[in-house]
């Protein structure tokens, strides 16, 4: 993200460079703009590898150049006699213990417990912690790696899942260009096969390795038959579900 910066700051001076022949001025020109587009695809790369560790750098940076510019600010107005030595001085002690005070990029964030997750899908959403934690006792983890299909178009569904960690696409078999949603960390595909056995409409393709819950409709149908919250919850959803297909 530096390069790109760097890059970019380098193609705005060449801009107001009035000094060279416009050939040379081009070439230069096209070198830094070919720069900035391989930095850019391996930021791209990074931040759907590695989307946290992306989150928390783009975050810090951002914030120290912030600081920084904030710095030169301050330091400007002093040297133009705009505000004295002592309000300098305490500005100066401020962005210093910003700046110190950022957390490193190696500092994990906070993860999202299954039962945090089973508890964002809006069938389940409202329910009880109570129920979601048995939801999430009963829900399996499972691992795709990249290009892997994880529900196909056309197959019969009879689960839920959510992704843990990774990136998938979803798309109709006739032409897997045309894509219909890419999801991260925290989307759930597949609720309405808690409801019924279903028919899958469109494929689903892991792109990195990615990690799922998956809560099958068997193992919510048995906690529902022993909790009359959850019984009752699947019991609406499924009202509504039929009186929408009438």
């Amino acid at each position: 993200m530096v390069g790109v910066m760097i890059a970019s700051a380098a193609l705005e001076a060449l801009q107001k460079e009035s000094e060279l022949a416009e050939e040379h001025a081009q070439e230069i020109a096209s070198i830094y703009q070919q720069r900035i587009e391989r930095r850019r695809g391996r930021l791209r790369k990074v931040a759907k590898e590695f989307p946290e560790f992306y989150l928390r750098f783009e975050t810090r940076l951002f914030a120290k150049v912030s600081m920084l510019a904030a710095q030169h600010y301050n330091e400007m107005a002093s040297q133009h006699g705009e505000i004295g030595q002592k309000t300098y001085a305490n500005i100066e002690r401020r962005i210093r213990d910003t700046i110190t005070a950022l957390p490193p990029i190696s500092n994990p964030a906070p993860k999202m417990t299954p039962g945090d997750l089973i508890g964002t899908v809006p069938l389940l959403n409202g329910l009880s912690d109570h129920i979601l934690r048995q939801l999430a006792d009963r829900a399996k983890a499972v691992t795709f790696i990249g290009n892997d299909i994880i529900i196909g178009e056309g197959d019969r569904g009879d689960a839920l899942y959510i992704i843990s960690r990774g990136w998938v696409k979803v798309y109709k078999e006739e032409d897997e260009s045309k894509v219909i949603a890419e999801l991260w960390n925290g989307d759930f595909f597949g609720e309405i096969a808690l409801l019924g056995d279903q028919v899958r409409t469109a494929t689903v393709k892991a792109m990195i390795p990615t990690t799922l819950i998956r809560l099958s409709r068997k193992d919510v149908l048995a906690l529902a038959e022993e909790d009359s919250e959850l019984k009752e919850r699947l019991e609406d959803a499924n009202e509504v579900r039929l009186q929408v297909d009438e």
